[in-house]
């Protein structure tokens, strides 16, 4: 219900970063959605359209990140030298036309689901959105099983219901 200082701490000096820690009901994992939403948060906040540009809060999910990891020699940007870490994202959807200032549409439109490849030191680890070394629907089995068994562990079964006030 809060906002990090984000802007502040970046005026300040510190490096900033995006990231995520975990899907909840109302969060997602999806780092093109939070480049979005820190940017939304802080705008609205500073009551300003130019605060947090697109590329600050693109940098903030890639070397940026990689900084606050203390790996930047390593990751978070396309170098010479530096790890093969990649996602390409399709940009030829319907939602992200027409097809100019991509960088703006991939950060501002673009959704996890528009990813299309991933190469993780080099290695294709998702070709056309399909994971490539281990198997989704095992992996989605098991994340059910698991959260059943948790929300029964937890005896919380009547928090899955829809709340009387949903509809308002």
């Amino acid at each position: 219900m809060g906002r990090c200082p984000a802007i502040e701490l970046m005026a300040a000096g510190a490096t900033v970063a995006l990231g995520s820690d975990a899907t909840a009901p109302d969060r997602s994992g999806d780092m093109l959605r939070h480049m979005q939403q820190a940017m939304h948060y802080h705008r609205t906040h500073f009551r300003d359209a130019s605060v947090l540009p697109i590329g600050k809060a693109l940098e903030m999910c890639t070397i940026a990140a990689a900084r606050a990891l203390g790996l930047d020699s390593r990751i978070g940007s396309v170098e010479v030298g530096k790890q093969a870490d990649l996602t390409v994202v399709d940009l030829r959807r319907a939602h992200l036309y027409p097809p100019n200032m991509p960088v703006h549409r991939l950060v501002c439109f673009a959704n996890g689901n528009d990813v299309d490849t991933v190469l993780v030191g080099g290695e294709v680890v998702l070709r056309d959105g399909q994971a490539t070394r281990v198997d989704e629907a095992a992996i989605l089995e098991d994340a059910r099983v698991q959260a059943a068994q948790m929300i029964a562990r937890i005896g919380g079964q009547d928090d899955l219901e829809l709340p009387s006030d949903f509809w308002g």
